[in-house]
């Protein structure tokens, strides 16, 4: 492929042109994540206790009028609980659907969100991905063993009827430009996963860790818990100074992360300002439907109702 085709490829006109019918997308449904904070009037109910386990975990706000259900170590046991759960629960899931919204920061620029149609079966691990805002009708496919270990990709809008599809290896230079994980790591199992293995490094930390849990929150207009991590210094957490994860309820998984990095030089900002410049990555999965019965053709560039070419 030549250069100026490989620069099309990635940098395409978000204009449709197909056809298509429009799916609509409410983008700021997809990222208003921020929690909704109820501070007790008398600041002298205690946040939680030593005993505290998931069935503990009362359904209303706790006394004195705060939805802050455990602060510091106990915080992290629950979130650490919670996310186990759910993981152990997808892991017996065979695939499922979902709208997956992603926004990310690659070098110094915040992207813009990205709204993504996305099929996932685990065994073989095989994604479906369909682009429904700023790269409108892209599609992309990836089989565990198929293709030589290739993801297959071709772009949205009018392009799509000129340009082949192209196969992309998932951890090359070209895949990870616009992206800051590749598509082995697609999923909330893989999120779950991730999200396990910082809270049981969190709590092998004395100090400096400080984390909230809050209840009543919401997502996707489904109950959620919400928790807020941060970082007193970046030893502790190299990549995120601060975190903020619903986790839903019923599923117990994180369908909503905001990830903030740390802030360059020695700037004096404003906790508003030092989040909104140091904001990495926002991902959440809504839309969720457990074991949707996919078949061969939903992972296949053959499928008539795909534009592989």
């Amino acid at each position: 492929m030549s250069a100026a085709a490989g620069v099309l490829y990635f940098q395409f006109s978000a204009d449709p042109g197909d056809g298509v019918p429009d799916e609509v997308v409410d983008i700021a449904r997809l990222t208003a994540v921020d929690p909704i904070e109820v501070t007790s009037p008398s600041g002298d109910g205690e946040a939680g206790s030593a005993q505290a386990s998931v069935s503990d975990i009362p359904a209303g706000m706790t006394a004195g009028g705060s939805n802050t259900l455990l602060e510091g170590r106990m915080a992290l046991l629950m979130n650490l609980l919670l996310i186990e759960r759910g993981h152990a629960r997808l892991s017996a899931v065979p695939d499922y659907t979902a709208m997956f919204m992603k926004q990310e920061r690659i070098g110094d620029e915040l992207g813009e969100a990205q709204v993504i149609r996305i099929k996932l079966r685990h065994e073989p691990f095989s994604v479906y991905m369909k682009w429904l805002s700023r790269d409108k009708g892209r599609e992309l496919v990836y089989v565990e063993g198929e293709n030589n270990g290739k993801m297959l990709v071709h772009v949205g809008g009018w392009k799509a009827r000129l340009l082949p599809t192209v196969k992309l290896d998932p951890h090359g230079k070209r895949a990870m430009e616009a992206s800051r994980h590749p598509v082995t790591d697609a999923g909330l199992l893989e999120v779950a996963r991730r999200c396990v293995a910082y809270r049981q490094r969190d709590l092998k930390a004395v100090s400096g860790v400080r984390c909230r849990m809050l209840d009543n929150q919401k997502f996707d207009d489904r109950d959620c818990y919400c928790f807020i991590i941060e970082y007193d210094r970046p030893e502790l957490s190299e990549g995120y100074r601060k975190v903020v994860a619903h986790i839903d309820k019923e599923y117990s998984l994180p369908v909503s992360v905001k990830n903030y990095g740390w802030p360059k030089g020695n700037a004096s900002l404003l906790a508003t300002e030092l989040d909104a410049q140091t904001l990495v990555e926002v991902y959440s999965y809504s839309e969720i439907r457990l074991r949707s019965q996919l078949a061969e053709a939903d992972f296949s560039r053959h499928n008539k109702a795909y534009r592989f070419r």
